[in-house]
């Protein structure tokens, strides 16, 4: 017969203290309490392998109606292309010589007059492409109301297919809408600037995304034209009104400078964006995809008929036991 050591007593008390089991109770090694864990978890693995088996023709039926489902609904999806540009801000080369010194001296009194002597903010020259004053103006000019809203539009009679003259698309209508296919993003690091365009016809996508990147140039350089000429005459009417020479000669190096942003503005093809890589006609679709369409709807459909199948399982084990109690 074996005798217990002092030390193998000890472990064992220390091992009866952590499980809590009251004094006197035989007390199970860890490797049978081991055991016991593994063979609950066994039978945890089964019953869970009992219920997918019990209910497998419900989660079947869900998944197959899911991917039937979404195979039917990306087919209805058109296809919608995506044109793209990347843009790349002008900037202004200095020409001023010593002119443009002695403007740096005094800009801040034109700032103070109201006159600008910058060259224009990046960010704010692509904040007007997504305007609401600039979408509506290009799609006024350009009639691109009944191509943005073809299924309202009646060629023949060239008439909105409408019975209530109210109903009939309007500019704001067609800023929301070119709002959500037309996309802008910048670059931090290059400065450059990618400008999208989305349709289902791909032509009409290149050639949206050129007309509007073009008419953005010309509308910056002709306000920039309009705002010079504006400060030009209001500092013509400062000089007739101030005696002091030394104000007279600030105000016309400012006049200058003003002068010279005509000029560069006039001379130049593409006044705040010069086009990189210009828009071509996409030969594949950008959207939907349709195998991630069937992929994701299949998963989620799978596991909600899983939920669903141990919810069902749950319910029924509820009431078997309530049946139980009665009897």
């Amino acid at each position: 017969m074996k005798f217990k050591s002092e030390k193998d007593l000890d472990t064992e008390s220390k091992f009866q203290e952590s499980l809590e089991i009251p004094t006197g109770w035989p007390v199970l090694h860890p490797q049978h309490q081991n055991g016991m864990y593994m063979e609950d978890e066994e039978i945890n693995l089964l019953e869970y392998w009992r219920v997918l088996m019990k209910w497998k023709w419900l989660i079947t039926a869900l998944v197959l109606l899911a991917i039937i489902s979404s195979v039917i609904f990306s087919l209805t999806k058109p296809n919608i292309y995506r044109a793209e540009a990347v843009l790349a801000p002008i900037e202004k080369k200095d020409t001023g010589g010593g002119m443009t010194a002695l403007l740096g001296q005094f800009n801040g009194l034109a700032t103070m007059m109201g006159v600008s002597l910058g060259n224009g903010n990046n960010e704010v020259n692509l904040a007007v492409l997504k305007s609401r004053a600039f979408i509506k103006q290009v799609v006024e000019e350009n009639g691109l109301m009944h191509l943005l809203f073809q299924e309202q539009w009646d060629s023949e009679k060239n008439t909105w297919m409408v019975s209530d003259p109210g109903q009939e698309p309007t500019l704001w209508d067609a800023y929301r809408a070119i709002n959500g296919i037309l996309s802008v993003s910048t670059d931090r690091k290059s400065g450059l600037t990618t400008v999208a365009m989305e349709r289902e016809d791909p032509e009409q996508a290149a050639s949206w995304l050129r007309l509007f990147i073009e008419t953005l140039n010309s509308h910056l350089k002709e306000e920039a034209i309009k705002e010079a000429e504006a400060n030009i005459a209001y500092l013509n009417q400062l000089i007739e009104e101030t005696p002091l020479l030394e104000m007279q000669k600030t105000l016309y190096a400012v006049i200058a400078e003003q002068t010279r942003q005509i000029m560069f503005a006039k001379a130049q093809q593409y006044f705040a964006f010069k086009i990189i890589d210009p828009p071509e006609i996409p030969d594949k679709k950008f959207k939907p995809k349709r195998s991630m369409i069937v992929l994701l709807s299949t998963f989620v459909a799978a596991f909600m008929a899983i939920f669903l199948a141990f919810f069902m399982e749950y319910i029924q084990k509820q009431k078997d036991d309530e049946i139980k109690r009665q009897l």
